[in-house]
């Protein structure tokens, strides 16, 4: 994974504090989509990273608004990609009220690698 500063752009929901990630690599379950209580469409997938011959990370994705639509409908378990996004971490309640952090990647750009398509 390679972090870059965090460069002024105008992303969906993101803080402007939030780093810049690139990531490649592979979508390992179909995109879920769903609305946010605003009826702001957001894609969800989980994509593996190799970190070296004998481990993978495994990153939560999100993409937002039109780049939701075009995931839900371009990704698919399998395709390598690369992606381009920011690094989002927040505070949720685990089972028992105990705070966990959580961690995503707010989607900016999203390529296939296998035809260079442009997915998000």
């Amino acid at each position: 994974m390679t972090v870059a500063a965090a460069v002024p752009a105008s992303a969906d929901t993101r803080a402007e504090t939030d780093p810049t990630v690139t990531l490649t690599g592979q979508v390992t379950s179909k995109p879920l989509r769903r609305r946010t209580t605003r009826g702001q469409l957001v894609a969800q997938f989980p994509l593996a990273v190799a970190v070296d011959e004998q481990t993978t990370e495994e990153h939560t994705v999100l993409a937002f608004g039109e780049r939701a639509a075009n995931v839900g409908q371009g990704l698919k378990p399998g395709d390598e990609v690369e992606l381009i996004g920011y690094d989002h971490r927040r505070t949720t309640a685990a089972p028992g009220g105990t705070p966990q952090e959580v961690r995503e990647v707010y989607a900016a750009r999203i390529i296939r690698v296998a035809d260079r398509q442009v997915v998000a």
